[in-house]
């Protein structure tokens, strides 16, 4: 009797020590999902709460789901990360709808379950890391290709010559072919992979770690190459380039609440015409749009809700500045000047504000917010073209320089109002406003400018808003500010 009690008794320890590993694991629920591809589908997921929000894979295999999950949970942990900020959906599919944007915008992202399952898992590590963890594209790509070997001698003769060294910047438009071949490409892949291991070689364990010490661990690998060479400043993206999970071109890039769609070449000749201007481009225009944003809540003209509403902009690489438009209903922008995006970025948020008839006051903010304060490729654009002694024969050249320190300090609305006191210059100069009243964008932008910089915001904006006047008494108020500035250009 006494050995069949010890029996039951130790059988009952192993099945609840069964029970508690059970209990160790991850419990998945099935879901069905329908999707629509070129036609309507049904498919069965496998679904599960993580600390980083939820894990959804396009299986009835719960072993498949568990190599996902284990998969991910390596990543964090190469990656050094123990909490992931903001929460999300992972999709692991073995297809892909059209529009992943959408998914995306709503803080869910998709990868491909082949990846994962039948190949190394690369390209789904390196885009993890980038959309979850919110790390730079050059440190993903280091970590998910730890494992691959870096002939170091050729990226020694690489960056031997000073041609090839802006790529040491390692922006994340330097992994993707709208922006440059794949020869190009793949040797900064492999850069990153080498600075990346020299990293973790240096003690540097996590992302954060390398990503807060860029230019001191590029100039120390350098160093340790025999690359005679350091870089005096390296800063990490302030956009995010969002690739497909299959074929790794670029869908859209996110800068802040605006997603940009590329559409063909991102060079138009004459405003950005390489690679690097383009980088120095994308390490500016986020400053720019949070500076109209930061702008328009800090003087409570909208609520934070509407300021970070999403915005789609299509640049579709024209050469021309007045063909840009933006559609504030529909919180849309056709940009075909990269300069002129803070301008159209501007209107998104006061258009619909103004009360008044006069389209010179809604480009006058547009200008003044956008160009002018904001306007960081349009200032560096006229400091190049004021300053490049080809342009000498231009009247307008001598005017600048005379009036002006064309340096990096270059100020816009000063320019533009040199040219409206000089009608002669004004005549050929000016951009004409397409409602045809008179005014051009120069004199919009300087106007709104006075008002804002002599009276206030607030007083603006009851003018543009007509708040607490009626139209006739609104008008009456604009005229007579109308009639003060113009007397101040005299001065």
């Amino acid at each position: 009797m006494k050995n069949r009690i010890n029996l039951i008794t130790f059988y009952t320890i192993i099945a609840f020590s069964i029970f508690l590993c059970g209990c160790g694991k991850t419990q998945f629920t099935k879901e069905t999902h329908k999707r629509e591809l070129e036609f309507t589908r049904q498919f069965e997921m496998l679904t599960c709460e993580k600390p980083y929000g939820k894990l959804c894979v396009e299986t009835d295999d719960e072993e498949e789901a568990r190599t996902v999950e284990t998969f991910i949970d390596n990543c964090f942990k190469v990656a050094g990360i123990e909490d992931v900020n903001n929460k999300c959906t992972l999709y692991f599919l073995t297809s892909f709808p059209a529009n992943e944007l959408q998914m995306a915008g709503e803080n869910m992202f998709i990868f491909s379950l082949d990846d994962v399952i039948n190949n190394n898992g690369n390209a789904s590590f390196g885009r993890l890391l980038t959309y979850v963890a919110g790390c730079d594209m050059w440190i993903s790509c280091g970590l998910a290709g730890e494992d691959t070997d870096v002939n170091e001698e050729e990226l020694k003769e690489y960056y031997s010559n000073e041609d090839n060294r802006a790529q040491l910047s390692l922006a994340g438009l330097r992994f993707i072919d709208v922006f440059q071949d794949e020869e190009e490409i793949e040797k900064v892949k492999q850069t990153a992979i080498a600075v990346v291991k020299y990293a973790k070689k240096k003690g540097y364990k996590n992302i954060n770690s390398i990503s807060d010490n860029k230019a001191e661990i590029i100039n120390g690998w350098l160093k340790s190459i025999g690359v005679d060479y350091s870089l005096e400043e390296c800063s990490a993206d302030k956009v995010k380039y969002f690739v497909g999970p299959e074929d790794e071109k670029l869908d859209y890039i996110l800068i802040d609440n605006l997603a940009l769609y590329i559409k063909g070449s991102p060079y138009n000749g004459w405003e950005v015409n390489n690679i690097n201007q383009l980088d120095r481009y994308f390490s500016t225009i986020s400053d720019d749009l949070k500076g109209i944003r930061d702008f328009v809540t800090d003087n409570n003209i909208l609520d934070n809700e509407a300021v970070n509403k999403p915005v789609r902009c299509e640049w579709s690489g024209a050469h021309a500045l007045g063909t840009s438009f933006a559609k504030p209903d529909s919180n849309t922008i056709s940009l075909q000047a990269w300069v002129a995006l803070p301008h159209e970025y501007t209107h998104i948020y006061f258009t619909y504000l103004n009360r008044t008839n006069h389209e010179f006051l809604n480009e006058g903010i547009a200008e003044y917010l956008g160009s002018y304060l904001n306007g960081t490729a349009m200032r560096e654009y006229y400091v190049s073209y004021y300053t490049d002694e080809a342009n000498k024969d231009d009247p307008a050249y001598d005017l600048i320089n005379e009036n002006m320190d064309v340096t990096e300090n270059f100020d816009l609305m000063t320019e533009s109002r040199l040219f409206i006191k000089s009608s002669d210059f004004l005549d050929e100069y000016a951009v004409p406003l397409l409602s045809e009243d008179g005014w051009s964008y120069q004199e919009s932008g300087v106007f709104v400018g006075y008002l804002i910089e002599n009276y206030s915001v607030d007083e603006f904006m009851k003018i543009f808003t007509s708040e607490g006047r009626d139209m006739e008494e609104n008008e009456a108020v604009l005229q007579r500010y109308v009639d003060e500035w113009r007397e101040s250009l005299s001065e």
